[in-house]
């Protein structure tokens, strides 16, 4: 009897360890937005804004549930519960104090990135050509649908089509396309109007026919580019209240949109679990990498971000490109990711190790504040409000092969790059035509 008392009362200053350890992380979060992000009662929806909530949203709440007894109240997480129960209080140390300090890095890196680029303005901005781009643009994207008829509004149907991603990243390019379109619309002062012109008509219907297509993620993070854009662009910061009632409506939405395409009845309670659902059922792979390996490599040399650069090559062109990328499964360690999602801690640390994933989160802040602190070059503008709304979910929930490789290098760099210099040979050449 005395044991079972003893154990109880290890188990509940356990307990009360882990939700300080908790608190403690979420304060500082906290005390960094309001430090950074907040000016005059205005907040702006910053970098360093949406790597905050990524990491509250992937690296906290899990741990949050497990430990306030949320995930008790369903069944579903009785396995999470089992892989939780088996990590050692070491490791788990170990992750809050490793997944904060790169954390703090990436904070570091923003704060320590001082030099600005310094652009004559007739350079910077775009001009379009709109009559030749915009018809050749959406003929392309119904080439693309008419590869994906098959598919549309079916959700996650399971059987696996090869031109989903041909479709992400069109809609990616749609979207580069209407946010240069916007910054290049300085005399247009309604937002509105400034991004709801054809160019973002069409992102838009695209959008719909992606989402139809189980496409959620890549969907919420456009809208966060948005507010990205708006906040940091548009005007100085937006209210602290608008923007929470913004962020209700995306969540539960999201929310929403999750229990309707699992075909389930809509109740409030599952709602608020399928929100829960994202960050819990990607931690698996955090929980599994934890309860069976010892965190001990310093550096290791990133063979998956460097075998995943093949993930460049459009799946149309290299269809059987998966099978020379490089994964954590085939680096010897023991982890279990049964829904797809792999989590950053994870992906980080067995590819780059302790240190370098440090530095990677270092390097991550001083590029972002750069591409920050130029406020005339639309095209720095619009790359920065794509990896800023990566950095919010994909960098968090997704492999190193698609996190970095396709949402940051492919879709936040190179389409905007490639997208910019085709209009500008075309702007060069109808110019050219018409002066003829």
């Amino acid at each position: 009897m005395g044991r079972c008392v003893q154990c109880i009362q290890k188990a509940v200053l356990w307990n009360i360890v882990m939700l300080a350890i908790l608190s403690i992380d979420t304060v500082f979060v906290l005390y960094f937005v309001v430090r950074y992000c907040i000016e005059k009662g205005k907040l702006k929806i910053n970098h360093i804004f949406c790597v905050s909530l990524g990491y509250v949203y992937y690296g906290l709440i899990p741990f949050w549930c497990f430990e306030s007894g949320i995930v008790f109240h369903n069944g579903g997480y009785q396995s999470l519960l089992m892989y939780y129960s088996q990590i050692s209080r070491v490791n788990l140390i170990k992750y809050f104090i490793l997944s904060f300090l790169m954390y703090v890095m990436f904070i570091l890196g923003s704060r320590t990135a001082k030099r600005r680029f310094v652009i004559q303005k007739r350079k910077a901005s775009i001009r379009f050509s709109e009559q030749v781009l915009f018809p050749v643009v959406i003929l392309l994207g119904l080439a693309i649908l008419w590869l994906n008829r098959k598919f549309l509004f079916k959700g996650y149907n399971g059987i696996k089509n090869a031109y989903k991603g041909t479709l992400s990243a069109y809609v990616i390019m749609l979207f580069s396309i209407a946010l240069m379109n916007f910054f290049a619309q300085r005399r247009t002062l309604h937002f509105t109007r400034r991004f709801f012109n054809k160019w973002g008509i069409a992102f838009t219907l695209f959008s719909v026919m992606l989402l139809s297509m189980g496409g959620r993620l890549y969907v919420l993070t456009s809208i966060f580019a948005i507010l990205v854009c708006y906040s940091c662009y548009h005007v100085n910061g937006i209210s602290i209240r608008s923007f929470g009632k913004i962020f209700l409506g995306l969540i539960l939405a999201a929310g929403l949109i999750g229990v309707v395409r699992q075909g389930r009845a809509v109740y409030v309670k599952d709602v608020l679990f399928n929100i829960l659902e994202e960050p819990l059922y990607c931690s698996f792979s955090l929980l599994t990498y934890l309860g069976n390996n010892e965190i001990d490599s310093w550096f290791t040399f990133p063979v998956i971000l460097f075998s995943g650069l093949i993930n460049l090559v459009p799946t149309i062109i290299f269809p059987d490109k998966i099978k020379y990328i490089r994964s954590v499964f085939d680096l010897g360690r023991e982890i279990s990711s049964p829904l797809g999602g792999m989590h950053y801690f994870v992906s980080f640390t067995i590819d780059f190790g302790i240190v370098g994933s440090m530095l990677m989160f270092y390097v991550f802040g001083r590029i972002t504040r750069v591409l920050c602190q130029e406020p005339e070059l639309d095209l720095k503008k619009t790359i920065y409000c794509l990896i800023c709304s990566y950095m919010t979910f994909g960098i968090y929930r997704d492999p190193i092969a698609i996190s970095i490789v396709k949402d940051i290098i492919e879709f936040s760099i190179v389409i905007p790059v490639m997208v910019f210099c085709i209009n500008q040979i075309l702007f060069a050449y109808v110019k050219k035509e018409k002066r003829r």
